[in-house]
C-alpha cells in the first residue's frame, strides 16, 4: 500500500509541471484520497484487533476470536498468535484451579479447624472443621464472626503470630474449649 502510495505520489510531482494534464492530476489526487483512506482503514483494523484482544483479556474472555478478514498473511499469523495466547492464559487458569481445588481437598479432610484470614479481616478460607465453630459458616469478615460470636472474634483480632490462646464456649449443652493458634504467611505480597 505505501508503495503503490509511493508511486502515485511520483507520478503527480511529474505531472505537475505540465499544465495541460490538469484532468490527470485530479484522477491521480482522487486516487491518493483513496489510497490513503484505505491505509487507515487498514491500520485501524489492526488496532480494533488488538484493543479486542486485550479487553478480553482484561474481562478474562477466553472465548474471545478475531475475524478472518482477507486482509493477508499478517492478520493470519496476528489471530494465531491471539489464539495462542489465549490458550496459555486459559492452561494457566485451569491449573491455577486444579491446585486450588487440591489445596481446599486437603485442608477439609484436616481435624484441625482451619480459618484464613487476610490483613482487612476478611475470612478467606475455612475447612469443614472450622465449620463445628459458630459463626464460622460462610465467607465473610471478622465484623461479621462478631455478630455470631463476639468473643471468638475479639480474640481473632487480639491474637499475635504464633501465639496460643484457649477459648471456651457452649455447644448443645457441652462446654468446648478451642485451643487458638495463629501463624503469619506473606503470599504474594498479602
Amino acid at each position: 500500500r505505501v508503495i503503490i502510495i509511493l508511486i502515485n505520489l511520483s507520478i503527480i510531482a511529474f505531472t505537475i509541471p505540465y499544465t495541460s494534464r490538469f484532468f490527470s492530476i485530479i484522477v491521480l489526487g482522487s486516487i491518493l484520497i483513496i489510497q490513503l483512506y484505505d491505509i487507515v482503514r487498514f491500520i485501524n483494523i489492526s488496532n480494533r484487533q488488538l484493543t479486542r484482544f486485550l479487553q478480553a483479556i482484561h474481562h478474562s474472555d477466553l472465548t474471545f476470536t478475531n475475524k478472518d478478514e482477507a486482509l493477508g498473511e499478517s492478520f493470519k499469523e496476528l489471530n494465531q498468535a491471539f489464539k495462542g495466547i489465549l490458550k496459555e492464559i486459559s492452561t494457566a487458569k485451569i491449573e491455577k484451579e486444579a491446585q486450588y481445588q487440591y489445596l481446599k481437598l486437603i485442608i477439609d479432610h484436616i481435624d484441625t479447624g482451619i480459618i484464613a484470614i487476610d490483613k482487612d479481616s476478611n475470612i478467606t478460607l475455612f475447612n469443614s472443621s472450622a465449620l463445628s465453630i459458630p459463626g464460622i459458616d460462610e465467607f465473610g469478615t471478622i465484623e461479621k464472626l462478631s455478630f455470631k460470636n463476639p468473643e471468638l472474634a475479639k480474640i481473632i483480632q487480639s491474637i499475635e503470630p504464633n501465639e496460643r490462646k484457649l477459648f471456651e464456649y457452649k455447644k448443645d449443652n457441652n462446654g468446648i474449649t478451642l485451643s487458638i493458634q495463629t501463624s503469619s504467611v506473606k503470599i504474594m505480597n498479602k
